[in-house]
């Protein structure tokens, strides 16, 4: 089934729209994200540099307001420790279980893994080593036994400061195969806050360096079971004792900005898909109304019926578009009237051309005829002369007359080949202009003055000035072999008279008497079959060219013979039309 542009159009928007709100989705969280981190990290840091600007310029009694404040305004965990005084660990804050009538503070140097997983309520630890701390009834386990894995605290190096904490040196208590029956999570996210501190003590990660107005320092990016963490540290100096500063930022408020970010966008684009599809249908459907009608006009011009096309309204693109079409058909019917004139002319064309042709056919076959019958006479003749057949002088002239009166006949046969070829050129058409009729018999008659004299035969001309349109060299040919064909079918001491009309269309008109005409070549002439009539008074060549001429001139002729005459007729186009 075929779909209306109008929801064509609507699903390719659609498509597109969604394209783009995925293109979003995934900007946001991707590009925005690392973005927005990025720009939080570099805040953090030029807060932490006028925080720490503070710090050293402000009283020491001002130092713990200053980082409380700067933690309470930001939403950070801050911590500073005093270089070599104040422990790392805290065993006031931190996460505990209870093992028999024990209370163990959880060692931030044991893994993520066995701190998240192992420390729970009936979790067996297979070996532990305790030592009691000096201020509370708290036991720092110095070493741990799970899972067949033992983690043991480097009391030689000491990087937590526990020696400020318990003694290495006192009573150790060791357990063996104890269950934990209690874990205090009261303070579980401060614990893992603080582990993030501790942590960074034991484990030194890899950390990206900052400067900043003077100030340097380094942060590092963590995680653990309650989220995503920057933490940031960097030295600084109070009444010229030494601090490091922990500032740990959460990341998920950037997650949640982005959350909310796209919430909103989706929610949004669920209401611009609704407007879409709605404005959209409607648009297309207003644009499809034209359309359609523009298709069935175009249908109705493919099938040529060129009947004017409705007009749309406007001055928009379909508008113009209508105009433009309707533009295209009027052209197009002018060019189909055009293209089925020429079609017709060129059918007629090859008619005649085909008419033609024939016509050479039979002209070559004829003159094959007509040239050996002379030759043959003028053959025979010589041989006989030259056999020394004929004795006497007569005899002789005889045959010597013969042979001339057979080459007068060979010339005379060549002299119309040449004649029919001028007649019958491809551009004829180029010569043709308006002529005086009367004009032109009057130069042919001047033209044949000696050969009509010779036969003794007298001529008049009579009628209007009538114009046609033609040829003058060939009319004048065919006029000119007219008069001959009339000398030839006269007798000496004839009349000519010819006589020009201009009643319904211009007609020539000429009669020689006394003459006659066989009618076998009156019918020939009519048939267009001269050629191959030749009779003893001329090959046919001449009345052939007169008929080519007249054809070429659409003029329609004939002869008649009757009552001791010929009369040659000839009607031309009116040239007025």
């Amino acid at each position: 089934m075929k779909k209306g542009i109008a929801l064509s159009i609507f699903y390719r928007t659609l498509v597109i729209f969604l394209i783009v709100l995925l293109i979003q989705f995934l900007f946001f969280n991707y590009v925005f994200e690392a973005y927005y981190e990025d720009r939080r990290v570099e805040e953090t840091i030029d807060d932490i540099v006028a925080t720490k600007q503070s710090l050293e310029t402000s009283a020491a009694s001002q130092t713990d307001p200053i980082i409380i404040r700067f933690a309470e305004d930001r939403g950070f965990y801050v911590e500073a420790y005093k270089e070599a005084s104040e422990p790392y660990f805290d065993f006031e804050n931190s996460d505990t279980f209870a093992l028999g009538n024990y209370t163990i503070s959880i060692p931030p140097y044991v893994s993520q893994e066995v701190y998240e997983d192992a420390f729970q309520v009936g979790s067996n630890i297979e070996s532990v080593t305790l030592v009691q701390s000096f201020e509370t009834n708290r036991y720092f386990p110095v070493s741990i036994t799970l899972g067949g894995e033992t983690f043991t605290y480097d009391t030689e190096e000491d990087k937590l400061n526990i020696r400020n904490l318990v003694d290495f040196g006192g009573d150790e208590v060791t357990l063996d195969s104890r269950l934990i029956t209690d874990t205090d999570k009261s303070s579980e996210r401060y614990a893992s806050l603080n582990q993030l501190i501790t942590n960074y003590v034991l484990e030194e990660p890899a950390t990206t360096p900052f400067s900043e107005a003077g100030f340097e320092g380094q942060y590092f990016r963590s995680e653990d079971r309650f989220g995503e963490y920057y933490v940031f540290v960097s030295p600084f100096s109070v009444n010229n004792e030494a601090y490091t500063l922990f500032t740990i930022m959460p990341i998920e408020p950037v997650e949640a900005i982005i959350d909310d970010v796209i919430t909103f966008l989706g929610a949004s684009s669920f209401i611009t898909i609704l407007l879409l599809a709605g404005l959209t249908f409607l648009n297309a459907r207003k644009i499809a109304g034209p359309l359609k009608t523009l298709n069935q006009s175009v249908k109705r011009i493919a099938n040529l019926d060129f009947a004017p096309i409705e007009h749309i309204e406007g001055d928009h693109e379909i508008a113009t578009l209508s105009k433009n079409i309707n533009v295209m058909r009027a052209n197009l019917e002018e060019s189909m009237q055009r293209l089925n004139a020429q079609n017709s002319r060129l059918k007629e064309s090859l008619e005649r051309e085909n008419s033609l042709d024939q016509e050479r056919k039979d002209f070559v076959a004829s003159l094959s005829h007509e040239m050996k019958t002379p030759l043959t006479v003028i053959e025979a003749s010589s041989e006989a002369l030259r056999e020394g057949v004929f004795e006497t002088d007569a005899d002789i002239k005889e045959q010597l007359s013969l042979i001339q009166n057979e080459i007068q006949k060979s010339k005379a046969l060549i002299e119309g080949i040449m004649d029919t070829y001028k007649v019958d050129r491809p551009s004829y058409l180029e010569a043709f202009k308006v002529l005086s009729l009367k004009g032109i018999m009057e130069e042919t008659l001047e033209e044949s003055k000696s050969f009509l004299d010779k036969e003794q035969i007298t001529h008049t001309l009579k009628g209007p000035d009538v114009k046609i349109k033609g040829d003058k060299d060939k009319l004048k040919l065919a006029f000119s072999n007219v008069i001959s064909n009339a000398a030839k079918h006269s007798d000496n001491g004839g009349q000519l008279d010819i006589l020009i009309q201009n009643e319904d269309t211009p007609t020539l008109t000429l009669t020689n008497t006394p003459a006659t005409m066989d009618k076998a070549l009156i019918k020939a002439f009519s048939n267009e079959n001269t050629l191959n009539k030749a009779t003893e008074k001329g090959s046919g060549v001449g009345l052939h060219i007169i008929k080519l001429i007249m054809n070429q001139h659409k003029a329609k002729a004939w002869f008649e013979s009757q009552d001791s005459k010929v009369t040659f007729h000839a009607e031309f186009e009116d040239v007025s039309k």
